[in-house]
């Protein structure tokens, strides 16, 4: 089973942060409950349209995998819009998605100046490239934008330390919402444990019941019999006492 996000998954993706500018832009403030059970949420409406099914964390990921791939292709074509020198000036396509990203976590600002360079197109067709490029594969590609063999890159230490810091605070919000959501499954499962000890315990107080209820019927039992059997005996002495005695 194909673990690609599909491009109607991605297309669902972008509609539900559209509508969350705050978690999309990872400034959330609310309570971490309700962070957790956003990204649930998501997961479920895009498990609906999988496969993939993924769970929160992974659908988190993969958000974050998106912003970071979308900016990196920002982050070239400014490079190559900045270049000097000869040769064919290559441009990444930005499709309507991604565009549509752009706009909604200002990734244009944050990469200062990537103007006039959208490239409009079907954006189904765009979700497709999307979701085949396996974005979390190619975390530490650069698109290539080659000219002469013979030329080296002119060096944009600024751009490339701006972007290497949201990669990093993205990886710190993404670390944080892993490690809290282990220590809820953590805590469930202790609650669980606690649960199934208390009732191994009952358990244990019903077998000990019904054993001394078994135990009780037996002595029960018993003394029953012993009565009976000396009933039994009275009659028949009775009998050889006075063969005309009728019981």
């Amino acid at each position: 089973m194909s673990k690609t996000t599909t491009p109607q998954q991605y297309v669902k993706l972008a509609e539900i942060m559209e509508k969350k500018p705050d978690i999309a832009n990872g400034f959330h403030k609310g309570p971490k409950e309700d962070l957790q059970a956003f990204w649930q949420e998501v997961a479920s409406n895009l498990n609906a349209l999988g496969p993939p099914s993924k769970d929160s964390l992974a659908w988190r990921k993969v958000w974050i995998d998106w912003k970071c791939y979308i900016k990196r292709k920002l982050t070239s074509n400014k490079k190559e819009m900045l270049s000097t020198g000869g040769g064919q000036c290559r441009l990444q396509r930005i499709s309507p998605l991604e565009e549509k990203i752009v706009r909604l976590t200002g990734l244009e600002i944050s990469t200062s100046g990537i103007q006039n360079t959208f490239d409009y197109g079907d954006s189904t067709q765009d979700a497709a490239r999307t979701s085949e490029m396996d974005i979390s594969a190619h975390a530490d590609d650069v698109p290539s934008t080659s000219r002469a063999a013979y030329r080296e890159r002119r060096p944009e230490k600024e751009s490339a330390a701006s972007l290497l810091r949201e990669q990093q605070d993205l990886q710190k919000e993404f670390y944080a919402e892993t490690k809290l959501h282990y220590e809820s499954i953590d805590g469930k499962m202790k609650e669980t444990v606690t649960y199934l000890r208390r009732m191994n315990r009952s358990l244990e107080v019903l077998a000990d019941t019904a054993v001394q209820q078994l135990q009780e019927q037996q002595r029960h039992n018993r003394v029953k019999e012993q009565l009976l059997k000396e009933k039994l005996d009275i009659k028949l002495q009775m009998l050889k006492l006075d063969p005309n005695y009728k019981y």
